[in-house]
């Protein structure tokens, strides 16, 4: 999808419907072009701020569990 939108619903909306990718209008034409190559071979591709809010919507971070001692004397 190419779009002007930087909007979570377009891109959920655009995903869910099956695009391989997710690229904003004021992409670079050889990045773009790049694109078209990555999602015909079957990869997916997201513009870069994009891909950082769908990773930070889905991942949820552990919390931190207090090191454990190694294997080495102290």
């Amino acid at each position: 999808m190419l779009t002007t939108f930087d909007l979570d619903e377009y891109i959920y909306a655009a995903l869910r419907a099956g695009a391989g990718g997710f690229l904003l209008k004021d992409t670079p034409p050889e990045r773009l072009l790049a694109a078209i190559h990555t999602v015909a071979a079957g990869d997916t591709l997201l513009t870069p701020s994009v891909t950082r809010r769908v990773v930070e919507a889905h991942v949820t971070v552990a919390p931190a569990r207090p090191a454990r001692p190694g294997p080495w004397p102290r």
